[in-house]
């Protein structure tokens, strides 16, 4: 059913609602609750929140330093113009998102105070180790420059001591051995370079604000104008956090896409962003390189990438295709070799995955697609043959290194490049470059998120429906008793009945109040004692998913031996060093937070079904309670027990209980960032079980205020709720018997027009 038809609907059933009102009494509002009744208004406001369901298409670009994302974007959006800049280091990288803007425009967004301490801090820490190597490896040279017997003693040194020339020889040495050591760091380099090119600045950080907007008159203004902030050289670079573009291009309207940093992002707040971003994309893009595809650096961080709800289509892009078309996977046509080449990395990405959730089990939930169908979900791409496509497409002249590829591809292949056929060569280089594959893939993606929400519509809709045509069906089977029970009600007994039943109403509210009391006392002490029992199991086992994601690792380290034989070994080149090994604590991240976030929503859905099942316990107990005391003084002598069911029923409905519930959100630091090891694991896994500590605690709290909440809410008098009640429904049922006639007609008429509204 169409919205426009569906809010008509229920703006007609609002009408009869009022209408009919005054005739159902207390059971309109009765059957509201029970079908999650609302206006017309409302139904059509919630209608318009679910059909204005952002139909933006998030695309996430992840990979390493390198990989070729910003080629693949430029190939993508730009027709290979050469729009985002590639980034020196991964501090360089700003994280940058780009998406449809009525004009050529920019947000660029600056570390924060805290961002710029954290960069300080792990420069700091790249220092002292890389000190400390240095210390370490000059000590080793000079000594064994001693013991060669083969420096020169000059005049100024002691006997025996090198002299200044290999004094920075070995300095000079030791500090190259230090540096090719603290390459493993990725982290602690990307942020001692940021950190030096923050200094070496002469921007002010207080100058700069939190961030900047940039306006240009078109695209190639806005590139000069991002130079300064994303460029390797520019002037506020080391202090660009995030870039957000907003350009009037038809290839953007209805997408955004989301270019990462590099993996191994040295700035804490801003791999946040990364991984909660990259959790809304709809298709993330995985791009590696073709002959290094899939490292052990990419795999050990991919725990970035997640599922969320919705649409989320991962697929490998195997980027700089063209370079392996020289080598061993070449064929005598270029069709052939592409073949061969989309193979191989086909099987190499479903190899890699497959070892990778061998030991990430909960790995195959996200990668599981790429296992299933690698041949489709691996795409071979070139972004230089897109480029020496679209130059040629566009009729201008190919840069030094488009010429060089494209001379490189004919000395492979001499038949099937004519340079003189500037068509032929456009449309092969558009072949090789992959392009059109990977806009396939984000059409399709498009295509299955708007069934997604018109599936969602539809179901929304039909939820609606049904609430409104089952409420109409209970309100004509109500309509029914009641014309049953005017039939048959003599009023003059009618009238005796509530004669006896105010006789005897000082007598039945003291006993109603009695009995309540009892109930008021024990609901707290029962929900707080079920409650805390359920977070006590729950703790049992709560650090056992935390306890699967932490590991060891044993690495080696090369030392030197002490004693004579030793040194000379060293120096013969035959020995005098060992390989010392030492173990290192892991953690694979993805698993930890996955792990924890199953276990907070274990303990919330386990405790509010503990709530809602004392909840409704209790309330099936109350009933029981004033229907005896009601049944112990009144008699069979009162008016109609279904009356009087119906009368309790609704009392009990109405006693506000509230709901339990507690935010189920991890906190920032307790998100997925692949694998980590050394210090950063331990502290991982500490955040992991402070959190699980402090989580308890919340709980706990939460616990104090709902039994809070419920004794603040439940009366003290529930016997004057309960006379109303069945007051409203006694003098209702008086009125329609003594204008039967018009009564019978009225509900004749109810019943007519609901079944209208629910068809």
């Amino acid at each position: 059913m169409k919205f426009e038809e569906l809010v008509a609907k229920q703006a007609k059933l609002d009408d009869l609602n009022a209408r009919f009102g005054p005739l159902l009494g207390s059971e309109m509002d009765s059957l509201k609750r029970a079908n999650s009744i609302d206006d017309a208004a409302t139904l059509e406001a919630a209608l318009r929140e679910v059909e204005s369901t952002d139909r933006t298409l998030r695309i996430g670009v992840v990979g390493r330093m390198k990989a070729g994302k910003s080629s693949l974007l430029n190939a993508l959006l730009f027709s290979g113009n050469s729009v985002l800049p590639k980034a020196a280091t991964p501090m360089t990288a700003a994280l940058t998102t780009i998406s449809w803007g009525e004009s050529v425009s920019a947000e660029v967004e600056f570390y924060s105070a805290e961002d710029r301490r954290d960069i300080a801090r792990k420069a700091q820490e790249y220092t002292a180790q890389f000190e400390s190597i240095v210390a370490e490896k000059r000590k080793g040279l000079l000594q064994r420059l001693q013991e060669s017997g083969r420096q020169k003693v000059a005049s100024e040194t002691a006997p025996g001591m090198p002299d200044s020339g290999h004094r920075q020889s070995a300095e000079k040495k030791a500090k190259k051995a230090a540096e090719l050591e603290m390459k493993k760091h990725v982290k602690l380099q990307a942020a001692h370079d940021q950190y030096s090119r923050m200094m070496a600045s002469s921007v002010k950080n207080e100058n700069l604000g939190e961030a900047r907007s940039l306006e240009a008159n078109d695209l190639e203004s806005l590139k000069g104008m991002l130079g300064d902030y994303v460029s390797a050289s520019g002037r506020y670079m080391p202090f660009c956090k995030s870039v957000h573009i907003k350009l009037p291009l038809e290839s953007l309207r209805g997408l955004e896409v989301v270019d990462t940093p590099g993996f191994n992002d040295p700035v804490v707040s801003r791999e946040e962003r990364t991984n909660e971003i990259l959790g809304r994309c709809d298709v993330v893009l995985i791009v590696s390189p073709s002959g290094r595809l899939l490292t052990e650096e990419d795999m050990t961080l991919m725990g970035r990438i997640s599922h969320k709800e919705g649409v989320q289509e991962l697929y490998v892009i195997v980027s700089q295709t063209d370079m392996e078309l020289h080598g061993s996977e070449r064929r005598s046509t270029l069709a052939e070799s592409l073949e061969v080449i989309q193979a191989k990395n086909a099987q190499r990405a479903e190899g890699v995955f497959k070892s990778y959730c061998a030991h990430e089990e909960e790995a195959r939930e996200v990668f599981g697609q790429i296992l299933e169908d690698a041949d489709n979900r691996v795409v071979c791409v070139s972004g230089m043959a897109s480029s020496i496509a679209q130059t040629i497409a566009q009729k201008k002249s190919l840069d030094s290194d488009q010429k060089n590829a494209l001379r490189t591809i004919k000395m492979s292949f001499p038949g099937e490049i004519d340079p003189a056929d500037a068509v032929s060569v456009s449309e092969t280089m558009e072949k090789l470059s992959g392009i059109n594959s990977v806009r396939g893939i984000l059409q399709s993606a498009e295509q299955r998120k708007a069934e997604i929400i018109e599936a969602r519509k539809r179901k929304f809709s039909e939820t609606k429906l049904s609430a409104i045509q089952d409420f109409s069906a209970q309100v004509v089977d109500f309509g029914k008793r009641q014309v049953e029970e005017i039939e048959k009600t003599d009023i003059d007994e009618l009238n005796g009945e509530i004669k006896h039943l105010e006789a005897v109403k000082e007598e039945l509210s003291l006993q109603v109040n009695h009995e309540f009391r009892d109930h008021r006392v024990a609901l707290p002490k029962t929900m707080r004692a079920e409650l805390r029992a359920v977070l006590k199991r729950a703790y049992g086992e709560a650090e056992s998913g935390v306890d699967g994601s932490e590991g060891e690792e044993t690495k080696s380290r090369t030392v030197n031996k002490s004693g004579v034989l030793a040194k000379a070994g060293r120096w013969l080149g035959i020995g005098g060093t060992e390989e010392r090994r030492y173990r290192v604590t892991t953690v694979a991240t993805s698993r930890a937070s996955k792990s924890i976030a199953q276990f907070v929503n274990n303990v919330a859905d386990d405790m509010e079904d503990a709530f809602n099942t004392v909840r409704e316990e209790w309330r099936k107990s109350v009933h029981r309670s004033i229907a005896n005391a009601y049944r112990d003084i009144v008699g069979d002598e009162g008016v109609d027990k279904k009356m009087v069911i119906r009368a309790i029923r609704d009392l009990v409905e109405n006693l506000e209980l509230g709901e339990f519930g507690f935010d189920r959100r991890l906190p920032a630091r307790l998100k997925a960032r692949g694998t980590l090891e050394g210090t950063e694991a331990d502290q991982f896994l500490g955040n992991c079980r402070d959190y699980i500590a402090e989580l308890h605690g919340k709980i706990g709290s939460a616990i104090s205020l709902c039994v809070d909440n419920i004794d603040v809410s439940l009366p003290e008098d529930v016997a004057f709720s309960f006379y109303k009640e069945l007051d409203e429904k006694v003098t209702l049922l008086r009125e329609q018997i003594v204008y039967k006639e018009d009564s019978l007609a009225l509900f004749a008429h109810l019943e007519r027009l609901y079944k209208g509204v629910a068809k």
